[in-house]
This record gives C-alpha cells, structure tokens and sequence, in this order.
C-alpha cells in the first residue's frame, strides 16, 4: 500500500491552503467564541472549587474537539486504528497485571477491544470503546460534510462502484442473516457477537474510502502499519525475554494470533518496495523491518505465519519484472541445497535457529492435538452445512456436533458459537451464495488491484502503484489463510487491515484510469 519515497503529509495542509478553507466554513466564526466560552467556565471551576486539574478539563476538552474539526478525519483514523492492532495482545504467560510494560497495554485493549459493561458496570452497553469511536468518526466525517470543511483539498473520495455494490451486499447478506438467524430462534447475544467484526468491514471499508484518496495517503497507512507492527515486536521480544527468565520456558506465543496477519502484511511490504524500488536509503529502513518481522514471527510461535510470508512471496515473484524474476529463481536454486539441509536438520529439532523448520514440518504432519480438534471441527461445520442447505443457519446458532467431538469449554466457553475455521463457520451460517456475497467485496478488490497492477504505466507513479497493488493482493491472501485456520474473521487486526486495502485498492484504479471513479482533483467532499 506504498511509496516509502514520497513526501510526508501533503502541502495543502500546512500553510495558507488549509487554514483558508478552514476559515470560509460557517462552523469556523464559532471556534473563538466558544474557546472563550470554556475558558470562562475553567476559570468558573477554578474559583469555586480551587481544584486545577478539573478547571483544565473543559479548556482541554474544547482545544482536543477543535483539533479533531481542524485535522482531517483520516488522521484520528489511523490513530484509532493503529491503538486497536497495538491493543490486540493475549499471550499466555502469566505476566503480573501490575507489571509496568504490559499494564498500559492491557488497560488499553479493556477500554478499546472489550465490551464497555465491563469497566463500566452497565450491561447494556455490549459495544467497544473502539466501536464508540468509529462511529463517532463517522458522525464527525457527516458533521464537516454539512459544514462545508473539506477533508482534503486535492482530491474527492475514489468511490469505486463495483466495490461499493460488494461492499452493500456483503453488508445487506449480514443483515438478512441475523434476521433469518433470530427468526429461528438463535441467542441474539450471541449473535452480536458472532457478527460484530464482519459487519465492521464494510462499514469501516467505506469509511476509509471517505478519507484515503491519494498516494501519500496510501504512503501514510504504510507507515502507520509498520510502526504499529514494530511495537508489536517490541512487547513480543520482552514477553519471550520475560518468559525464560522467570522460569516458565518458551512461550506458545507472545502477543496474538491476529499479529500473524500483520507481521506477514509488512514482510509483504518492504519485500516489494526493496525488490520493485531498491535504494540506499530503503535498504537502511527495509532490511532492519524485515528482520524485525522475522523475529517477531519465530518469537510468536504461529505456523499460520509462515504459510502467509510463503504465500506472500511467492505471489511478489508473480509481481517482478522478467529480469529481476529470472535473478529471482537463479539465486532461489542456489540457495536451494541449504535450505533443504535446513529443512532436514530442522525435521528433527524444535528449538533455536530451527523453530521455523518445525513449525513449517508441523504444517505437513498435521498430527498434534490441536490439528486433530480442528480436523474434527472442520467435519462438524461440514455436517451443520449440509443440515442447514441452502440458507445457512443464520446468526444466533452453534455448529452442530456429530459422533466425534472436542470439548473446549474449559478453556473457550463459547467455542461452538465461533469456529476456528472461519470460512467454514460462515459457510454454515450464510449457506454458499450468503457467503459469496460476504466474499465478494474480497473478489472484487483483488480483480482491481490485479488490474491496477497491469495498467501501472498509466499512472505518473508507476512503481508506487505496482508495490500498492501487489500488497492489498497479499494482504487479501493472508487474511484468506488466516480465516482458514485460526479465527481470522474474528478480531479487528482481519478487519483493519482488509479494510485498508480495499480503500487502497481504489485509490489504485483512480490513479491508473482503469475504471471511471470520482475525479481526481477537485471538490470539496
């Protein structure tokens, strides 16, 4: 999704451009005068409690509300969105809820990615704190609409048609799903929560396409997405460190099943921008993100990673020119006999430099307990399919259980609600044409993007858009992997992260002309 070569934020924003269209909307006459306003409150507060700290509150509200009207709703985006991938952390060593690394973290996933009822102590409120902002996002995306602010001044939203008549019927499927689900008499708690996160693709994959609207913007997600993952491996790093010291031996994992997803997204990244636009100074900042990842990965301990990063570079040499594919393959085969004395060495090892070549083997035997439970839940989800032919069961409703059977209550009470296996879980719940119209918007965006990718030459930054491309194809192809096996529907990192690319992946079809979307310079939506 990226040129890492491209200015930072845009000129339009710094300077007289952005404070002239500032100061032509109506809402503008009203900052002063209400900054005044709560100035005259805190100073209210100040007398008749003495108290500073709660004066400050209302002049400090106001001046955070005039910063959020001021920056462009893409801004507060990234920013929300980049705190839900940091806050998403779970793994199972037994760090102390006190321990001054993980607490923020910890306090940070309670408030953005768990139910508010929780801290709250009111039960009706079973939304997240990250819910809550999205929508106020939205809210305050409507308000500088009416008003007249523009988001930016150098180009409209690239609404694509074809990915928004997707995005619609995954959404309207989604909906009549719930509905024939509860009409059955399906839990409609559970329901919510068996929904919440693909409904939020195509609600957040239109909000992005709102805001991101030009490269730079795509350059912006590329490095919010790369910080947020070398934050990632930073806590990683200290809960593995962590972990040996204190006696408990070699983490199963160190953050979360989701960053499996995000880790491989960014080896996708800088693997295309130092392989399609190598430089001096991408090297400095590619290869250290590179080994960052790889150790992030074999810290995390998640075969699925591997699968993707394969995947994923496999498709990147689908992506090279000719030249560079054929240097591609002559290296690939001469690196070839050590690999393969890696890999054999690593059969019979688990631990240190061959924990990849385990984990890559345990993808291939497939004869530990785990893979054995996901086995049978998979022919479970096969049975409740063909039990509920061709409508699906709808939300609501566990998956049918035959004659073999894990019980994981112990550990995951709800597990017969969600499946480890997403695309068979919504199989059963959406039947196969719910579930093509949930896929579609994924369809789409990849066509696009293959498209974008072939036409590249026509847009003024070729290789910026080939590097864009190839990345939200990846980026669709983990996900693919990661709903296969391990929940990958089901958590904001998925979300997020397909979200992004199919935002991008308009911006792309703008940028090269393929298809006729809103123009590229001018208007003030």
């Amino acid at each position: 999704m990226i040129d890492v070569a491209a200015s930072m934020p845009e000129a339009a924003y710094s300077g007289s451009g952005f404070d002239r269209s500032i100061g032509r909307s109506p809402a503008a006459r009203l900052i002063t005068p209400a900054l005044l306003a709560l100035v005259l409150l805190g100073a209210l507060v100040l007398g008749v409690t003495g108290n500073v700290v709660l004066a400050a509150l209302p002049i400090l509200a106001g001046l955070a509300a005039v910063g959020l009207w001021w920056l462009p709703v893409r801004v507060p985006l990234y920013a929300v969105l980049a705190l839900g991938l940091l806050a998403d952390v779970g793994g199972p060593v037994p760090i102390p809820a006190s321990n001054p690394v993980l607490a923020p973290v910890r306090l940070l996933k309670e408030v953005l990615l768990e139910n508010l009822n929780g801290i709250t102590g009111v039960q009706a409120l079973r939304v997240s704190g990250l819910d809550v902002m999205l929508l106020a996002l939205t809210v305050l995306l409507c308000a500088r609409a009416i008003a007249r602010v523009p988001e930016t001044l150098d180009a409209s939203p690239p609404l694509l048609r074809p990915l928004l008549l997707a995005l619609f019927a995954a959404l309207t499927i989604l909906v009549l799903a719930e509905v024939w689900g509860i009409g059955r008499g399906g839990d409609i708690r559970q329901s919510v929560w068996q929904i919440r996160y693909v409904l939020w693709v195509p609600l957040l994959s239109v909000l992005a396409m709102l805001v991101v609207r030009t490269l730079q913007h795509v350059t912006e997600i590329a490095f919010v997405l790369t910080g947020v993952a070398l934050c990632k491996t930073a806590i990683g790093v200290y809960v593995y460190v962590w972990s040996l010291r204190h006696g408990h031996g070699v983490p199963h994992s160190v953050t979360s099943h989701a960053d499996t997803m995000l880790f491989a997204v960014v080896v996708a990244l800088w693997s295309a921008v130092l392989v399609l636009r190598p430089s001096a100074g991408r090297f400095l900042v590619g290869v250290p993100a590179l080994i960052a990842m790889l150790v992030a990965i074999v810290a995390n301990n998640r075969r699925t990673a591997y699968v993707s990063v394969g995947l994923a570079l496999f498709l990147l040499l689908l992506h090279v020119p000719r030249r560079t594919l054929r240097r591609a393959l002559l290296l690939l085969a001469a690196l070839s006999p050590l690999f393969v004395g890696y890999m054999i060495v690593g059969a019979s090892r688990s631990g240190g430099i061959f924990a990849p070549a385990a984990a890559i083997w345990s993808v291939t035997k497939q004869s530990d307990g785990s893979s054995d439970s996901r086995d049978v839940e998979n022919y479970n989800l096969t049975l409740t399919l063909r039990g509920n032919l061709p409508l699906g069961s709808g939300f609501g409703h566990m998956y049918d259980e035959g004659p073999a059977a894990y019980d994981l209550s112990d550990i995951f009470a709800q597990f017969r609600y969600v499946a480890h296996n997403s695309i068979l879980w919504l199989l059963a719940i959406l039947g196969p044409l719910g579930f093509f119209m949930l896929w579609l918007p994924i369809v789409v965006g990849t066509y696009f993007a293959a498209l974008a990718h072939r036409f590249a030459d026509a847009a003024p930054r070729a290789s910026t858009v080939r590097i864009a491309a190839y990345v939200v194809i990846a980026t669709f192809a983990a996900y693919q992997v990661q709903a296969y096996s391990d929940m990958g529907t089901q958590g904001w990192t998925g979300t997020t992260l397909v979200a992004l690319a199919l935002a991008t992946t308009a911006v792309l079809v703008r940028e090269t002309g393929v298809w006729r979307v809103a123009p590229r310079a001018g208007g003030h939506a």
